[in-house]
């Protein structure tokens, strides 16, 4: 970039010798005193050069054109449109110089730019080091804190709990028992279930969430540094945590709250999932797979209602739906490692009862969806020559079931926590029962079967 000083004095100069013109031609300006439009002009480009080092807001630019738009003398209006996209080239080589160095310290760090870049703009020293500073202090206590809360619930005997170090014997053992809860949980009266309930919360020991802990979770969330999506089951947070790392926590809305038929059966799945593609890889190709987590844990919040939290590094890489079109159709190696992979899911059906959801939620309630291809839920990693596999991770897992007449949630659970609470109580059950019904049927009856027919499509190409 040259140099903006002298670019600005080279401007000016300009601007003096073409206002001298029009004053030795117009004697009502021969007082020698500046046009009020030259003064404008130099206002603005004062401005512009005291934020050089910054570059321009949006509100600066949208200003700048504002005045200009309002200068009535069209010569000056055009000599200071001409100055205005100068200046605007050499805010955006401004630009251009800061985002080079974002993407050299995000390498350096190893931490996406978009979060570095949110977190730099919120920080207070404007320095990686200073920010590591201020997260270090902002996160100390509260990370601490959140792990205290969750190394409770780290007990074998805690069905209702996962993480990477649980052995696939554990795990293998851990289905059993939770296969066995559920059905006699599914097959009990409305009344036992209560009760089972009560002994499986107290058996597991399944924890009331701290204030303090909630309280650390809804600032991470509300932060202006913290990336926040929304799906149709959780609410995601992504942020930097102390030590500049990148962190994801998950938390499930409303749709497991009263519904423990739905936890028991969630947890039974996610153990299942961690088997089969956490530590079973699959045969036929240079293909790992895997789940991107670190833990799973059910809670209750301070309502009484179960909240499933996820909590897993920031995931690099780029999904199945982001690979270009070129990879995707029409190289060899990684169709015939997309097939291997697809195949592994699909021999999920007769050895869990379940097929994981990798349809394309973008787009929308129509048979697209079903299009596996174009999925999000699901990161590659392409060979290299230090690893030479493909290797898909698993985002957020979840499942359709492929067992006749069993279903993600169980609608009775809400007719049940609404008995003996009023009539309004149980009408207000009654129609989340028949809400939930629905949901169930449009996921295994619709988007399931849009997902086989595409994965039949893919697998026979």
């Amino acid at each position: 970039m040259g140099n903006m000083e002298e670019g600005i004095k080279n401007r000016d100069t300009e601007v003096k010798d073409e206002s001298n013109e029009r004053e030795r031609s117009n004697p009502e300006e021969e007082s020698g005193e500046p046009m009020p439009e030259i003064e404008q002009i130099r206002e603005i480009i004062d401005s512009v050069s005291e934020r050089k080092q910054e570059g321009l807001s949006a509100e600066t630019k949208e200003a700048m054109q504002r005045n200009i738009e309002e200068i009535e003398n069209p010569e000056t209006r055009e000599k200071l449109l001409g100055l205005f996209t100068r200046i605007i080239g050499y805010d955006q080589e401004i630009e251009a110089e800061k985002h080079g160095e974002m993407m050299e310290i995000s390498e350096e760090t190893d931490i996406p730019p978009h979060l570095l870049e949110k977190a730099l703009a919120a920080s207070q020293s404007g320095t990686v080091e200073g920010l590591r500073a201020e997260l270090l202090e902002k996160h100390r206590e509260g990370e601490g804190k959140l792990e205290n809360f969750i190394a409770k619930s780290k007990q074998p005997y805690n069905l209702l709990y996962i993480d990477k170090n649980i052995s696939p014997e554990e795990i293998k053992e851990r289905i059993a028992v939770l296969d066995e809860l559920y059905k006699e949980f599914k097959g009990a009266s409305l009344a036992d279930r209560t009760r089972m309930e009560e002994v499986m919360v107290e058996m597991f020991g399944i924890p009331t969430i701290a204030e303090d802990v909630q309280n650390y979770l809804d600032e991470v969330a509300g932060q202006e540094a913290t990336v926040k999506s929304e799906g149709a089951e959780n609410k995601n947070s992504i942020f930097l945590g102390k030590e500049l790392r990148p962190q994801v926590i998950k938390i499930t809305k409303e749709r497991h709250d009263v519904d423990f038929a739905s936890v028991l059966k969630l947890m039974r799945e996610m153990h299942a999932i961690s088997l089969r593609l956490d530590h079973e890889q699959p045969e036929g190709g240079n293909v790992k797979t895997g789940i991107v987590f670190n833990d799973m844990t059910i809670y209750k919040d301070k309502e009484g209602n179960y909240k499933r939290m996820v909590r897993q590094d920031y995931a690099k890489g780029q999904t199945v739906k982001e690979l270009p079109s070129e990879i995707k159709k029409d190289d060899p190696g990684f169709r015939e490692a997309w097939k291997v992979f697809l195949r592994r899911l699909e021999a999920m059906k007769k050895t869990d009862g379940v097929v994981l959801d990798i349809s394309d939620s973008d787009a929308g309630f129509k048979e697209a969806r079903g299009n596996v291809i174009n999925t999000g839920n699901v990161f590659v990693k392409l060979p290299t020559e230090e690893n030479p596999e493909y290797f898909f991770s698993v985002i957020d897992p979840d499942v359709f079931d492929a067992v006749s007449g069993e279903h993600k949630f169980d609608a009775l659970e809400h007719i049940r926590k609404a008995r003996g609470k009023g009539l309004m109580a149980l009408v207000k059950g009654t129609v989340e029962a028949i809400k939930i019904a629905a949901t169930n049927q449009a996921r295994d009856k619709v988007v399931s079967e849009w997902q086989n027919k595409y994965v039949k499509k893919e697998l026979e190409s």
